[in-house]
């Protein structure tokens, strides 16, 4: 009897344990939403972002041992997720991801020339909050990536006449400084 319940209540326990180590099942659709975006981390396997991602996305470069596969975002049917993996051993692992939402409309205020070119804006020195307190709106996050294990993060604002103009920044000891800027932006003046 006693042998009964103490194969009981192993049984159960590594059940219970088979259960926590199934991870949480992703939103099963092809395409990448923010959350399983993040679930992705650089050193994972190419097999775990398949089973995060629900997909095995499209080869769009291959050489030497490394592919990119872009994924659909979903966000918006512009939007796309590319994942960078290496062969290590056997097994293709991520060593880059990126993605561009397309999600939202521009926020409100335009940015102006004497905004995109202020002289305060410097690399490496000015913080994504300075830059959008200069331009007087938040801008929208157009690509969110990473890549030697450094974030990085493209926002975009409407040119005053027309186009837009966008500025990158990278996360540095947790902070988003400036580190460079350009776009197909018309300006009034």
């Amino acid at each position: 009897m006693k042998l009964t319940r103490t194969v009981a209540a192993a049984v159960a326990g590594l059940a219970m344990m088979a259960a926590a180590a199934v991870p949480a099942a992703a939103n099963s659709t092809p395409t990448v939403d923010r959350a399983e975006y993040a679930a992705v981390h650089l050193g994972d396997s190419f097999a775990k972002v398949k089973r995060v991602f629900d997909a095995s996305g499209t080869i769009v470069s291959s050489a030497g041992g490394s592919q990119v596969r872009q994924f659909k975002a979903a966000t918006n049917a512009k939007g796309y997720v590319r994942v960078t993996l290496k062969r290590s051993g056997g097994v293709y692992k991520v060593t880059a991801k990126q993605a561009v939402w397309l999600d939202a409309k521009y926020n409100a205020g335009h940015i102006s020339r004497a905004e995109a070119y202020w002289r305060g804006l410097v690399e490496g020195s000015t913080t994504l909050a300075q830059a959008r307190a200069k331009v007087g709106s938040a801008g929208t996050v157009k690509v969110l990536g990473m890549e030697n294990g450094i974030p990085g993060i493209m926002v975009t604002w409407p040119a005053d006449c027309g186009g837009s103009w966008s500025m990158g920044f990278q996360q540095i000891d947790g902070v988003w400084l400036y580190n460079g800027a350009g776009g197909n932006a018309r300006f009034c003046a």
